[in-house]
Formats: structure tokens, sequence, C-alpha cells
């Protein structure tokens, strides 16, 4: 706090480190966290020299590291004190620096930092975020990913790339007997750049989603020659990302298996573009892929070097509470990443058997990366999470 001026002037960054210090000790990396600033004083100038450093320097510093949501994306959130301060004369005792003690004070700033704690819980913890329009609770979303399936084993890798331009078509049940059809017609969606689409504005139920033979398959159109990856065809409704979900012949409607979505149910850390209504990660699947490939190219994988005489095996795959990692000698770390490359876990090992708790990872496909001591990558290993 205001020791002294050195320690004023490391704050921020020291508070950057705790941050890191603690995800690292927990051994999560997006453990949701909640800062809430020095506020004692309120909104006025003080001429306490103490308060005015806790107002200009470490109340300044603790809102940069809780609102920095370009480094956090809405994992880290930020509590604003001042506005909870009240003066001695409201406060049982002149505390000199704390609130004076203020049961009301504490009150509120606990209620805050519950609130903010759930938000931080969903990825939503944003400080520069205009909630005005927020889109209404009960209202659902699919959508995901049309991508090259270059070694056509109907997952995506992460140097598999999205195919824009494709036509995706939603039917949802208009007559209430559970089964998707086309007079629940709800619309075309054309995937971006990257791949993406995302049908939203929904209300709960059964939809099925598919890529149709309609500008996608003639000459010149984005799919022309490209056949969908039926060799793994997922269950659609798994919750889980980066999976094939779409079969059918080809150069027909490729379509995926009926999808139930509910408004409070559906997959965490998917994607889900931000909403101030803090379930609306909830209320939306964006786990629907579809595969395709060329079949007049060869097969590329991922390119797996050898690590000992025998090749590692992990089990089991697909996996829930704990992977085994067997066949490996000697010293080595295993990093495990999700699909967009983004590191979920880390382990050193040492003999040629590891149990690792893969419980707290969300359903998807995973990417199991073994590291010599040197750095270089021996290995990876596709990872399933169900």
């Amino acid at each position: 706090d205001g020791e002294s001026q050195s320690y004023l002037d490391e704050y921020e960054s020291n508070l950057y480190h705790l941050v890191n210090d603690i995800r690292y000790q927990f051994d999560s990396p997006e453990m949701a966290v909640v800062i809430a600033n020095s506020g004692h004083g309120g909104f006025e100038a003080s001429s306490d020299p103490w308060v005015q450093d806790m107002q200009n320097i470490v109340s300044v510093a603790q809102e940069a590291v809780g609102c920095n949501d370009t480094l956090y994306g809405g994992t880290v959130g930020f509590v604003e004190t001042k506005q909870y301060y009240l003066d001695e004369t409201l406060s049982p005792d002149n505390a000199i620096h704390h609130f004076h003690n203020n049961a009301l004070t504490f009150l509120n700033i606990g209620k805050d930092l519950g609130k903010e704690m759930v938000m931080a819980i969903n990825d939503m913890a944003f400080c520069y975020v205009d909630c005005e329009n927020q889109i209404a609770p009960g209202v659902v979303s699919i959508g995901n990913r049309v991508w090259n399936d270059y070694d056509q084993d109907g997952f995506n890798d992460p140097d598999e790339p999205g195919i824009p331009g494709v036509s995706v078509v939603l039917w949802g049940d208009s007559d209430g007997d559970e089964i998707p059809d086309w007079q629940g017609f709800g619309g075309v969606q054309v995937t971006d750049e990257n791949g993406y689409y995302n049908f939203s504005g929904l209300v709960p139920g059964n939809y099925v989603v598919f890529v149709w033979s309609v500008d996608n398959w003639g000459p010149g159109e984005p799919l022309e020659g490209f056949m969908s990856t039926n060799g793994f065809v997922a269950d659609a409704d798994n919750d889980v990302d980066n999976d094939n979900n779409g079969s059918g012949n080809p150069f027909t409607d490729i379509m995926s298996g009926i999808v139930t979505l509910s408004s409070d149910d559906e997959p965490l850390n998917d994607g889900d573009p931000f909403n101030c209504y803090f379930n609306y990660d909830g209320s939306g699947n964006n786990t629907i892929d579809f595969g395709f490939y060329d079949p007049n190219q060869p097969p590329v994988g991922i390119e797996e070097s050898q690590v000992a005489e025998n090749d590692i095996e992990i089990s089991p795959n697909p996996a829930r509470d704990e992977i085994r990692i067997r066949g490996i000698v000697g010293s080595y770390q295993i990093d495990i990443s999700d699909a967009a490359g983004r590191l979920s876990q880390r382990v050193n090992a040492m003999g040629n058997s590891k149990v690792i708790d893969v419980s707290t990872l969300p359903v998807g496909l995973y990417f199991v990366h073994v590291i010599s001591l040197n750095g270089e990558t021996l290995k990876v290993k596709k990872l399933v999470i169900e």
C-alpha cells in the first residue's frame, strides 16, 4: 500500500503478477478473479497524504489491472468502491483508513464483488461494454464453423482453416413434434472469412443445421469439388466443439443431427459473442461444425515425431476425469492446449507413465504436447474431453 514510494511505483506490476501467480498455483490459467479498488475517501479529493496515494496511484492501478479486457478477456473483473464510502459522522467510529468500519459500506462492496464474480466465471467481466441493448434471457443461438479437413479425420485441427462463403441453413420444429422440418425454416447464414456462422434470436427447442446444395457446389462456388468428412460423424448434440457433425451424400445437403437448445444448459466457453445477460453463454451452442475436404488432394496430418522406440498411448480417449500417458522414457513436460492453441494445462513428468487430472477441462477437442527438457516438441496427440 502506501508504505513507501517504491512500493507505490511497483503496485500495478505486482498486482498483475499476483493474478498470474494465483492462477499458476491453482493450475487454473483462466481462474476468475475480481479486483476492488481502495475507495476510502470516496470521490472527494482528500488532504490526507495516505488517502491521496490510494486515490491517485493504488486505485488507478487496481482499475487498470481489473479492467484490462484485452489481456484477460472477461475473466478478471473490477469493482468500484468509492461510491460506498460513508463519512465518519455516518459510521460507528473513526477507523482512519478502513471505511470507518461501516457495515453498510462493506455489505454493498461484498454484493458488488459477488455480482462481478458471476460475470468473471462466465468470461463476461468487461469494463468497457455498452449494455443498453442486452439480449433478454430465454433467447438461444446456434452456430460454429465449416472447415477444410486436410487430414480427413473429422476434427478441426489448429492448422486447418475455415471455408468462407458457405451457405448454411437452419430448420426448427414448427409443429411441436420435436422433429425439425422445412416449415420451421430459420434462414440462411453465409460463413465469414474464417468459416464461422451463427443463428441468433431463437426460442428454445429442437433444431437441425445443414450445408445445403444451393450456392455451394456449383462452378466457382466455395465447396466446388469438396466432399463431406463422412468417415467420422459425431453426435451434433454432444456439446463438443471442433468435431464433424455433418453427414449426407456427396454434393447434396449435408445435415447435422437434431440439436436441443435450452436457455441455460448449453456449453460454456465455446465462443459465444459477449452480451450483458450473464447467462448468455449458457444459452448459445457454438459447437455445430462441418468438415469438408478436396478428394484430389492427399490427406495432410499433424507431423508426429518419434519419442522413443514405442509410441505413446493416451487412455482413456475420449476422457472425462483423468488420463494416463504411457510409453515415454525420462523427464519431460506435458502441455495440453485447446483447439485454438491456448494452453489449458501444464505438468512435468518423469518415467514411462503419468496420470493427469483433466476433470476441470470443458468438453471439446484438445492436443497433448510432449516436450523435452530442452523445449523440443517430441509428440502431439489428440485428446477429446466429453
